[in-house]
């Protein structure tokens, strides 16, 4: 993994962790978009499959779309035991939890019970 693309990586899972990124659906089951203006980010995770549509592993990837939509850069990784794998897959889970909201629910579900 290139180091700019590890220190971006690392940079929207930080920013997203403490949300000051909101993240989007897309048409995908599990591609969530940012955007940043002049330009978006997407991660995705999903399986890939053979030519006979049997899943094989599990794929997270990155792109960085212009300011019309366009995708201009993708990285992607397999889920070997790899850091890069590992680092894109916390981006991942970081814009699903943001996407969903699930720490707020956590926390009001946790003061609701606090409360009885």
């Amino acid at each position: 993994m290139d180091d700019r693309i590890k220190e971006l990586i690392l940079k929207l899972t930080e920013k997203t962790s403490v949300g000051a990124l909101n993240w989007g659906k897309t048409s995908r089951d599990n591609e969530y978009i940012c955007d940043l203006g002049d330009t978006a980010i997407t991660v995705d995770r999903y399986w890939s499959g053979d030519d006979w549509g049997n899943e094989e592993e599990v794929v997270v990837d990155i792109c960085i779309l212009n300011r019309e939509g366009k995708q201009i850069d993708r990285y992607y990784y397999t889920e070997e035991p790899t850091e890069a794998f590992r680092i894109l897959a916390a981006l991942h889970s970081a814009a699903h939890r943001r996407h969903y909201k699930i720490d707020e629910i956590i926390d009001a579900v946790s003061a609701k019970l606090d409360s009885l």
